[in-house]
């Protein structure tokens, strides 16, 4: 069938159009492919078509894809307002690290943040949906995923470290290095010398300073914040234990109070082979003679109970020699993540709120109704 053959070729050009933009598309990208204005508005009001914003669209695979993650449906809205816009624009602050996919305090923000390049008598503006900025961004501080342009990690770091409170920044930084691996450290180190001067600039560095490579999880970022605020002494992390060998990594590990802190955040603890292994684990750690603490979520939020139940394991640690010794990196293992790499399909690259557990990005055309809907040209 000559027909059918040919529109499925070209949703296949426009799932690649799509791939390029961050999942949207254009009026003018559909109809540059040969779809017709009766065939867009079918589309459109099939559901097989979503218009995001006047004249930018994305397919309803793509939405649900998006919306399983607060951030990703926050990345899509972006990647729709950046197609519309005919300046060079780019992500900024917690928009930019709903992009980063980065962990942020609380739900991202209900308007978009998006910088524009300078211009004279130009200066930023608020609107429904959209507050946008002006200001120069060098080019290594802006990376593009999937044709979406966003401040870089280390970018995006300093300038939420200038605006967040101390726990919320660190929170955003140790995501920064499990997401984008250690060597966010050095550019950041670049980036925050270069706004010394800026608004805010004196809460940079305290963040940097505890912000830690090592940090595994958000929960260990908040369960590390209230050993913090609470002056219990600061633990090593993602440390090894053993009796003659490294055998495990805890979380949180105190040599001298002989003392492990392991982060439950119970997701992972579901399948019964997993809870027996676990089970073993911590038996093992106390045959070595360590006192275990575990918390979770609700755990580190009661800050001074946590910490209570740190003293006293550090005091029965004390008295308790054990055959448990801690040990340093075993040369295989390197902390901190590796830089994230969106998958391809069709050749071009898809970002990571558009990944599908079978790695689909279509554009599905579900039933057609009799009449049209209403698209703006």
């Amino acid at each position: 069938m000559p027909g059918r053959d040919g529109e499925e070729r070209r949703k296949r050009d426009l799932r690649i159009v799509a791939a390029r933009r961050g999942g949207v598309f254009t009026i003018a990208d559909a109809q540059a492919l040969g779809f017709s204005r009766g065939r867009r508005r079918t589309l459109v009001s099939a559901g097989a078509w979503v218009v995001l914003r006047t004249g930018v669209l994305t397919g309803r695979r793509a939405l649900d894809l998006a919306g399983r993650d607060p951030r990703g449906a926050h990345a899509l809205r972006c990647a729709a307002a950046l197609a519309a816009m005919t300046l060079p624009a780019a992500a900024y602050g917690l928009t930019a690290a709903c992009i980063l996919r980065l962990d942020i305090p609380g739900a991202p923000p209900g308007r978009l943040k998006v910088v524009l390049p300078p211009v004279r008598g130009a200066g930023g503006r608020t609107r429904a949906g959209l507050a946008v900025r002006r200001a120069g961004l060098p080019a290594e501080h802006v990376l593009e995923i999937s044709g979406v342009r966003t401040t870089g990690p280390a970018r995006t770091v300093v300038d939420l470290a200038r605006r967040l409170s101390f726990s919320d920044a660190v929170l955003v930084a140790d995501s920064a290095y499990r997401t984008w691996g250690a060597g966010v450290k050095d550019q950041l180190v670049d980036v925050s010398g270069r706004c010394s001067g800026w608004p805010g600039a004196t809460g940079v560095e305290p963040v940097l300073a505890f912000a830690d490579v090592r940090s595994e999880s958000a929960l260990e970022t908040r369960g590390r914040l209230a050993m913090h605020r609470q002056d219990l002494p600061p633990p090593r992390t993602q440390c090894w234990v053993g009796e003659t060998r490294p055998e495990f990594r805890a979380d949180f590990g105190w040599e001298e109070q002989r003392t492990i802190g392991e982060a439950d955040g119970r997701v992972k603890y579901t399948d019964a082979d997993v809870l027996w292994k676990q089970a073993r684990r911590e038996e093992r750690m106390h045959d070595l003679g360590f006192e275990v603490v575990r918390f979770d979520w609700q755990g580190a939020g009661r800050e001074e109970e946590l910490a209570g139940r740190f003293r006293r394991a550090f005091d029965r640690g004390r008295s308790s020699p054990g055959r448990g010794r801690f040990f340093p990196d075993p040369g295989w293992w390197t902390p901190g993540g590796s830089t994230a790499v969106p998958r391809e399909r069709d050749g071009e690259p898809v970002a990571w709120w558009l990944h599908d557990p079978d790695e689909l990005l279509e554009l599905h055309e579900f039933d057609e109704p009799d009449d049209g809907g209403e698209l703006d040209e």
